[in-house]
């Protein structure tokens, strides 16, 4: 965890946009408030925090001149907001909350609204990619993406083979909950009929289609004649026999 302390001296620089190196800084006692200017407004707020917190116990300065620190410390688009808020903000608690308010949520739901537009099924089963997905669903809210919309970028994110049977219920079904529930069955269908294809010893899905695009037997993978006619599989049936028969 970076400590205001370790920050302070430079033997920490956070991830971001934070420059410790090039940007001027307010010091006192030897810690230093980052100078903000729109982004990574976590990792600012953490520290200008800790800093804070310091000075306020060792006493060194009085709370207003360390606002006035932060304040200074504001530059481009972080300075315009402020301006515009300047008389909603009274005190150091204030301004931390309308900071955050503004900042740090606003950030927090583009990253939720990246994620969302981003999901895929992958490796993973129908229901673990549908907790994420409402989850991320839940944080951006109904009136950014509709449930109507939802359950096609829910859709769209599923394995190929999973989405093509779910197609005839996109347009009807209203549910979100509903359509996840239906794409669960899905998967178990194919899962189920993949493992009977290999109980009987026939290839996967994938690979049956290809040996049919090569014009290749199911059985034996040789080309020229399909599984049912396989001489190498084909067995008699029982009481059959091959001799020939004599009439006395």
């Amino acid at each position: 965890m970076v400590t205001a302390l370790d920050a302070a001296k430079g033997k920490v620089k956070p991830e971001g946009d934070i420059d410790w190196g090039n940007s001027p800084i307010i010091s006192i006692n030897h810690r230093a408030i980052p100078v903000f200017s729109g982004t990574s407004a976590n990792t600012w707020l953490f520290i200008v925090k800790r800093i804070v917190s310091a000075r306020q116990r060792k006493k060194s300065q009085e709370d207003d001149d360390i606002f006035d620190d932060i304040l200074c410390s504001l530059s481009g688009a972080a300075t315009k907001w402020f301006q515009t808020n300047e008389t909603k903000i009274k005190s150091l608690d204030e301004f931390f909350t309308l900071f955050a308010e503004n900042y740090i949520e606003e950030s927090d739901i583009s990253i939720t609204k990246v994620q969302f537009w981003n999901s895929k099924q992958g490796n993973r089963t129908v229901k673990e990619f549908a907790d994420e997905f409402r989850n991320l669903w839940r944080k951006i809210g109904p009136n950014y993406c509709s449930e109507e919309f939802a359950i096609k970028k829910f859709a769209d994110g599923l394995h190929p083979a999973i989405y093509t049977q779910c197609i005839p219920e996109i347009i009807h079904c209203k549910s979100l909950n509903t359509f996840v529930a239906i794409a669960m069955l899905m998967e178990s269908d194919i899962a189920a009929t993949a493992a009977a294809q290999h109980n009987r010893g026939y290839p996967q899905t994938s690979e049956r289609a290809k040996q049919r695009q090569n014009g290749e037997c199911f059985q034996c993978g040789m080309r020229g004649h399909i599984a049912r006619d396989c001489i190498k599989t084909t067995k008699k049936k029982p009481g059959s026999s091959n001799a020939i028969g004599y009439v006395f």
